[in-house]
Parts: structure tokens; sequence; C-alpha cells
């Protein structure tokens, strides 16, 4: 036809895949596709590769033929037809995505989302922007001999932040510290695919922008950006399974499905709906502390991509049962979500806060009768660093004045205005590389989370090793107990901030008690552990998909539909 495999039209795939599903007619045989809502159909190019379509099941007529729908959302699509029946090509598409066909998946045709099964039998890629979690997720794969390789914007060693490490003063520039640490030992090179250039650029741009809304906008067509290049690099590897985030996985994904490879959903948080409900009730109660006004535009592309996501993954794994909730609560496919706890990913550096200089635990028991409260996190509305603002208000006010610290360090995403509102009640300070987290935490005596909304907050984890007691909220995600190395508090209470910390000063000796108990609790959370449940929710989840579409029940399934791991 005198074209290259990479120029056939959309009608040129299309008419290939529907004569590829099978003689006599199959393609329009509604038995084939029962049970299914979408289906992705590949046609072979020759020179080693496929290309596919992603087509709606729109119905079906009297004599059994399908009528297709070109998905909404599929990259490669200029104008999608509202429809076309049974082998009837649309009448123009452009030209889709090319990939180099699984040598061990022959001519097995290829399904999306829950039309499965897809089974997660080999290596598996990761993609991620930034260092999530002190790349917990790809160190447990490649402990396990699964990880097959490692997406990311930036690695600390690229040529660029080698140079960088070896220019006069760099290291001493705020956030370059953090920066250069962006890399684990436990990850090998090799494994790392990275882009440099374009990471450092988008941590500058970011760097710009002060407002919400700005931001958002920003996450939204930058995360569109990594996955597009993510898509392209892996064109070349053969994964079983590809793990992506939250709102930063629907073009990987959908060219998995276009392959055959199995998709794995972090949800790190909340759905941005769930949350942004939330943050819109603070804002207005809260109106001068958050940089400009914020409004539903400017996160619904964060909330659209992140629905899309749900629809292709096969597993969606969440840090809490808080996350499942609100997966739920939102209307998402909560019966996809498997519950696996997060550990403490600083390792040695937050155990040594626990000790003091002769390496005998630090005793949290003051003579002073002071209180030390720490707060870890980014300043914002949702870590409700407003409600310890409120507390801390409260305190000043009564015999409690003088004999609370209180210290605040993260990132600024407030105004000017709540800035200086903090400042006047508590020391605030930028944000610090993780190695030196270790100093706060052995400065403080308690650790405040009064988080309205998170995934499993990474600090919390990382306080317990170091032996810090909790004032937390359910919604923080952590999996301690009430009274035992936390006090649990309900959100949106500044007033219950205040009364935890007047616990701490009238009954000093529980302090030595409960980081005793955090130390525990820290103990049974460990990489290994966490490494474990990890692989397990991933090899587990495939097996679900069979058994599902057997019409048999997981024995291990929750009444809700959820799986413990």
């Amino acid at each position: 036809m005198g074209r290259t495999p990479g120029e056939l039209c959309g009608r040129q795939v299309l008419r290939r895949a529907l004569a590829e599903v099978g003689p006599g007619g199959r393609a329009v045989d509604h038995s084939l596709f029962r049970g299914m809502r979408r289906v992705c159909l590949s046609a072979h190019t020759g020179a080693g590769f496929c290309m596919g379509i992603s087509l709606d099941l729109h119905g079906r007529d009297n004599d059994g033929s399908v009528a297709f729908r070109p998905r909404e959302g599929i990259s490669g699509f200029e104008k999608a037809p509202r429809h076309c029946r049974g082998g009837d090509p649309p009448r123009r598409l452009s030209p889709l995505m090319l990939f180099p066909e699984m040598p061990d998946q022959g001519d097995k045709r290829r399904t999306i989302g829950a039309q499965g099964p897809r089974q997660a039998t080999g290596p598996v890629a990761v993609a991620m922007l930034g260092g999530r979690r002190h790349y917990a997720v790809a160190r447990a794969l490649h402990a396990a001999g699964l990880l097959d390789c490692l997406f990311t914007d930036l690695w600390a060693h690229c040529w660029v932040c080698r140079a960088l490490a070896l220019a006069p003063g760099v290291c001493s520039l705020p956030g370059m510290r953090h920066l250069l640490n962006r890399r684990h030992e436990d990850i090998p090179a090799e494994k790392v695919v990275q882009f440099p250039l374009w990471g450092l650029w988008r941590l500058a741009a970011r760097a710009g922008r002060v407002s919400t809304a700005s931001i958002y906008r920003f996450y939204a067509a930058q995360n569109s950006r990594f996955c597009s290049r993510v898509a392209a690099a892996a064109r070349s590897r053969t994964p079983a399974a590809f793990y992506a985030f939250n709102a930063a996985a629907l073009e990987i994904f959908e060219a998995c499905c276009l392959r055959g490879v199995r998709c794995i959903l972090d949800q790190a948080a909340a759905p941005w709906e769930y949350d942004e409900q939330l943050l819109a009730e603070e804002r207005d109660h809260w109106p001068d502390w958050e940089a400009g006004q914020v409004r539903e535009d400017d996160w619904r592309p964060l909330a659209k991509r992140e629905r899309q996501e749900w629809e292709l993954a096969d597993r969606i794994v969440c840090g809490s049962a808080h996350v499942v909730e609100a997966v739920k609560a939102s209307g998402g496919p909560f019966e996809k979500c498997e519950v696996v706890p997060y550990f403490a990913f600083g390792g040695g550096d937050n155990l040594v806060a626990s000790r003091g200089p002769d390496g005998t635990l630090i005793d949290r028991t003051r003579p002073d009768g002071r209180c030390r409260v720490l707060f870890v996190g980014t300043l914002c509305l949702r870590k409700g660093i407003q409600y310890l603002w409120e507390a801390a208000r409260l305190l000043s006010s009564e015999r409690a004045c003088g004999r609370v610290m209180l210290r605040a360090i993260g990132t600024q995403a407030l105004s000017q205005s709540g800035i200086r509102a903090l400042r006047e009640v508590m020391e605030v300070l930028p944000p610090v590389a993780r190695p030196d987290l270790a100093g706060h935490y052995r400065w403080a005596d308690v650790l405040a989370l009064p988080s309205l909304s998170e995934g499993s907050a990474n600090v919390g984890y990382e306080a317990l090793a170091a032996g810090l007691p909790l004032i937390v909220t359910a919604q923080s995600g952590l999996p301690v107990q009430d009274r035992r190395e936390a006090v649990l508090i309900p959100a949106r209470s500044g007033r219950a901030i205040a009364e935890a910390i007047r616990h701490f000063l009238d009954r000093p000796q529980e302090l030595a008690e409960m980081s005793a108990a955090a130390l525990r609790t820290a103990a049974t959370l460990s990489e290994s552990s966490y490494a474990e449940r990890l692989v397990k929710a991933i090899a587990h989840g495939s097996e679900f998909r069979v058994r599902e579409m057997a019409g048999s029940r997981d024995p291990s399934e929750k009444p809700d539909g959820t799986r413990s791991v």
C-alpha cells in the first residue's frame, strides 16, 4: 500500500483488527464480548509491530451484531465519531500510537481495565515523579527481583546533578540538598530511566508558581507530559505490569492496555474531587489563608485524569482504609482497592533520632516541664496547619503559655498573611532534606498531624520510628491506637489539639510510655513487611481477576468488596 507501519490510519487498523478476531463473523458475535464494557482490538502491521484501537461497546442489535464507539480520551483520535457498527470502520481517524509487539503474548486479544485477566507474572515497571516515599515501591520490587525499571523525572546520579554538586556553593542553596538526595543506593543506576533536563525545568517552573490554582494547572499539564515521555521510552521494554501514581498514570495505562500490560495504580491520597470538596469549605472558613482563588476548572482536569486511571487500572493500592472510603464516597471502583500500609521510609535516620549521643533512648519527659510540638509537611489547609495555629492561640491565653514550643517545617503553600499568622505563635522553617529531619525529631516531644485528609502520612511513620508520640486525626491514615502511641483527635478542631497538648503537659510520664509504644509499632511496620504486602497485593490482584471472571468470590474479600493484605 506504500505506507510504513507507523503510517497506517485508523480505518486500516480497525479493519485488520476486526478481521483478526476470527473467521466466521466472530467479530459481531456478542457472546465474545459478554460482560465487557470496553475492548481494545489490535492489528499486526508487520516488522514486529502491532497497532490497536480502543472501543466502547455501545449496545447490540437484534441480529447479535455489536455497536462500537471509539473511547473518548484515548490518544491518537482527532475527531471521535459517534459509533461504528460491526465491521464498518469509522470515517476518519488519525494514526494511532505504535508499540512493539509483546514477544510473550503472541496474537492474544488485548482488553482494557477489568476485562482481563492480565497476569503480573513477570517484571514490574514503576513510573513516578519525584522521590515518593524515598522510592519505597521500586526498592521493594527490586528486593523481590521484580523491578523491570524505574521511570522518573530526575535521578541524582545523572550528569546534571553531579555537575551541580561539584559547583561551589550550590549545595548551600535552598532546596538543593533535597534535590541531590533524589536517589537511593538500593536501586542500581542501570534500572533507572530519567529525563534530567526536563526534570530540572519542571522543578524551576514549579518554584515560580505561588497560587494554588496555577499549581494545579501546572500539575495537570506536566503529569500528562511525563506520562507521554514514559510511554514513549517504554516501547522497547516488555514488563508484565506497570505501577504508577494517581493523576500521573493515564497515558501510561492507555499504552499498557494496547499492549496487554497489567496496570497497578497507587492512590497516594484521597481522590482529588473528595479533597477539593473538603477544601472548598475550608477556604470559605479561612478566606485569607490561601494564595489566590481556586475554581473547579483548576482542579477538575486532575480529577478527570484520576477517574480515567481508575477505569484502566487492574488494581488500586491504597495506603489506608481512609483512602478506600474516599474512593467509595467519590463513586469510584472501591472493589479494586487493596490497603497496603507504609513503613518508616527514612530507615536508620529515624532510629538515630530516638536515641541520644550515648546511644540510649531519649527521655521525652523534660525537666523544664515544657512540651515541644513538631509539625512536618506542606503548610496548607489540607494538612490542618490552621487548626494547630488555633490551638496555639488557645494555649497562649492560658496557664500553658510559655510551656509549649511549636515548630512547623515544610513547603509554604499558604498566603503571606497565613504565614505571618503562623509565625506569631510558632517557629516556621523551610523544608529540609530527609537526613536532616532526625535532629528535629530528636528535638520534639510530640508530632502533630491534624490533617483533614491524607493517603497515609509518611511523616507519621518516620515519627513512630523516632519514638515520637502523635497527636493525629483518623483521616491521617496511620495504623495507630488512641492512648497507645497516639492521641486521636477529631478533624477541624483546634480545641481538641490544645486539649491533647495539655494532656502531655499534665501527664509527662505518659510521654515515655507512648514513646516506647511508638517504637514497638514502628518495628512491626518494617521495610521487609511492606515489600511483602506490596508484592502480595500485585500478585493476588491478578489471581482475583481470574476468579472474578469465572464468577466466583475471592475468599479473602470483605463484604464491602475490598481485600485485606
